[in-house]
């Protein structure tokens, strides 16, 4: 037997991550929705997860773009509520990867070689190959 959406919410209330994030799970219509004031993003996301309830991750980072030290940026990201969650260990799970997620974009963000940012999550198109041939690697034998 699934979750039910009270059990799911109820669960993920209890929850917290770092400073300056906060998990909570939204129905259709409720909460605030940074997404609402682009283009349609939040009927688009709506259209999946359990009855459309979503899990909102409201957090304030530095912001990796601006150069001025102490400059951050809040964000508010959705994630569908996933239609299968059997038990609690699932849904930690599902945060889990969510928080992951969100982290690993952010070290994407942040990870420079000097003025650039190889692994921009914004590019479409990676600067650096992420499976160098090993004649590529030959060069940097050593170097670590």
């Amino acid at each position: 037997m699934n979750l039910t959406i009270k059990e799911i919410t109820d669960y993920v209330s209890s929850f917290s991550y770092k400073p300056g994030w906060s998990l909570a799970i939204y129905a259709p219509g409720e909460g605030y929705d940074i997404a609402d004031l682009f283009s349609g993003r939040q009927e688009k996301n709506l259209e999946a997860g359990v009855s459309g309830h979503r899990l909102t991750m409201t957090l304030t980072v530095l912001d990796s773009l601006d150069d001025r030290q102490g400059s951050y940026v809040a964000l508010v990201i959705d994630f569908p509520v996933p239609q299968l969650l059997r038990n609690r260990t699932e849904l930690l799970q599902w945060v889990l990867s969510c928080v992951l997620e969100l982290e690993a974009h952010e070290a994407r963000e942040w990870l420079k070689v000097g003025d650039s940012t190889p692994f921009d999550p914004h590019q479409y198109t990676p600067v650096y190959n992420l499976r160098p041939e090993p004649s590529e690697l030959e060069p940097l034998r050593g170097q670590f």
